[in-house]
């Protein structure tokens, strides 16, 4: 699924860079992937972070996104976005 995930922002975002979090396998007990992407949309560059989970019913996927000249002020705050959520 998170390669699905991550597919999906090739197709919307030029110039993209991953960054996958391979020490990252868990989340709130359920398995999980974490993924930082860099890319420029509509000649603006972003910063995605995204995080897909596995329960045993679904996949869920968590992101959120800030622009990269906003990364140094709010990137930590986007992170801390995503982590606080609770899947039910």
């Amino acid at each position: 699924y998170t390669k699905d995930a991550l597919a999906g922002f090739t197709k919307i975002l030029e110039e993209v860079e991953v960054e996958m979090d391979d020490d990252f396998t868990s989340y709130k007990g359920l398995p999980a992937k974490r993924a930082e992407i860099w890319g420029t949309v509509d000649e603006q560059r972003v910063f995605y972070h995204l995080m897909t989970l596995e329960s045993d019913k679904e996949y869920l996927q968590l992101c959120a996104w800030t622009l990269e000249r906003r990364y140094e002020a709010y990137g930590d705050t986007v992170r801390a976005l995503v982590a606080s959520l609770k899947p039910l």
